[in-house]
């Protein structure tokens, strides 16, 4: 886009120093035009995209720390907290969760299961 952007400036240059006709001069001003239209919306939509991700990478960081202080606290306080909802909720249920995981494991160094061979 730039690229195109350049050209077509680089003609339109060249209308107004009459090296070109003035009508394709003028063609490529325009062209220009919308190519600076162009580039300036997909950085601004860009620009907001990572602004986003930025947003979600750093929700996810602070859940994953409130989950790790959450650890200690018991079942029934980290419950009424995945009630309240928000970002602690979603940290207390994430615990729950891997409570309950750990719970359906079978124990380390246990006798091996003989359904799954």
């Amino acid at each position: 886009m730039a690229i195109a952007g350049a050209l077509a400036l680089a003609v339109a240059f060249a209308g107004v120093k009459g090296w070109v006709t003035r009508p394709l001069g003028m063609v490529s001003a325009g062209l220009f035009v919308v190519c600076l239209l162009l580039v300036a919306v997909i950085g601004w939509q860009r620009h907001r995209h990572t602004l986003v991700d930025r947003e979600i990478a750093a929700r996810g960081q602070m859940i994953v720390m409130i989950a790790a202080r959450l650890k200690t606290q018991d079942d029934e306080e980290l419950e009424a907290m995945a009630a309240r909802g928000g970002p602690a909720g979603e940290a207390a249920r994430l615990v729950l969760e891997g409570r309950a995981e750990r719970a359906r494991r079978p124990p380390r160094g246990g006798p091996p299961d003989p359904l799954t061979r």
